[in-house]
């Protein structure tokens, strides 16, 4: 009696450049669609049979062909943007809808650049003394403490807590 040879599974076809080219097109557009890269795998898997290395690799490819056509000419782009929302505002404002148009030109400012820049807040940084003057009015650097802490130095613990006592006195 002879024992049965094991088959190996089956590889896929290699696709045609064509096939490929497609393949890396439809991933070009889930990408674009925000799907995520385990959700790309599972379709590659099922549609075309292919392995999450195959997938990744069209992944990669397709994300170069996205490089490729954001990279073009900003001002081209920027173009088609503003052409859009004044369409968008142009409409909405001949059927009265003026919430939407409101929206549109909100858009339009900021592709323009036509508010001011956002405030920032600027942190500032406290002295060490500041430090210690806000811990002594919270309560929590007691004299013994600050004394200890500035080497038995009582002269600078006794303006800190000086000036402590006159900015409670200030509120």
């Amino acid at each position: 009696m002879t024992t049965p040879k094991k088959l190996k599974p089956e590889r896929p076809q290699k696709p045609t450049q064509a096939e490929l080219s497609q393949r890396v097109n439809q991933i070009h557009q889930l990408l674009v669609a925000g799907i995520s890269r385990a959700t790309i795998l599972q379709h590659a898997a099922d549609k075309w049979g292919c392995s999450e290395r195959t997938a990744d690799d069209y992944i990669a490819r397709a994300r170069v062909r996205l490089e490729k056509s954001l990279s073009v000419d900003r001002m081209a782009n920027l173009s088609i943007a503003l052409e859009r929302l004044t369409s968008i505002f142009e409409r909405t404002m001949r059927v009265q809808d003026y919430q939407r148009a409101i929206a549109a030109q909100r858009e339009l400012n900021l592709l323009l650049g036509l508010y001011a820049p956002a405030k920032q807040d600027i942190a500032v940084r406290m002295t060490w003394e500041d430090e210690a003057v806000t811990l002594i009015k919270a309560g929590q650097l007691t004299y013994d403490t600050a004394l200890e802490t500035f080497d038995n130095d009582n002269e600078l613990v006794a303006s800190l807590f000086a000036k402590a006592q006159t900015r409670l006195s200030d509120r």
